[in-house]
């Protein structure tokens, strides 16, 4: 026997927090419109994915330059080499939900953008796996990833951001 009040309280509830899930992604979307609207525009790159980039990141212009911010990422490729055969191996290093934004990105972008699938091509074509050129391609795009936040940073310089933080707004000098 089913209570059906009880499944029409979770039904209820289910709707309730898809509505707040909608409302919260809509509002995340706007922000990164104003913040970094130009990782919006890269291929695979989601709100959602931006926000992570932008938080997880706390401001690109702290890095010395991509090397470090791949560093920090972990798409920086780490040398491993033994005799003749010269490969790099994916490092396991730094800040891994960066690296898993990125390579949520590069695997989309390997199923859906043309010119990443090129690159893919290219790079499997030079005796590369797929696990080698994957590791190449989101190297591409942190390398990418950095140069547009790097952009937006210095384009948004000396302007103020207001936020709400529950019930206050905020003002936010960036």
């Amino acid at each position: 026997m089913c209570d059906f009040g009880v499944i029409r309280n979770q039904l209820r509830r289910c709707r309730e927090l898809t509505q707040e899930i909608r409302f919260l992604e809509r509002e995340i979307r706007e922000r990164m419109r104003i913040l970094a609207p130009g990782l919006l525009a890269l291929p695979g790159c989601s709100a959602i994915s931006a926000a992570h980039l932008v938080g997880q990141t706390a401001g690109a212009s702290r890095f010395s330059g991509e090397a470090a911010f791949a560093m920090h990422n972990g798409t920086a490729p780490l040398p491993v080499s033994s005799g003749k055969s010269t490969r790099h191996r994916l490092n396991r290093c730094g800040n891994r939900r960066l690296n898993s934004t990125i390579h949520m990105i590069a695997v989309t972008q390997m199923r859906m953008h043309p010119v990443a699938i090129a690159f893919m091509e290219r790079k499997k074509a030079e005796g590369m796996s797929t696990r080698e050129a994957l590791r190449c391609l989101k190297r591409h795009i942190s390398r990418t990833v950095f140069k547009t936040m790097l952009r937006a940073e210095q384009a948004r310089a000396g302007r103020v951001v207001e936020a709400e933080f529950g019930v206050e707004r905020v003002a936010i000098a960036v």
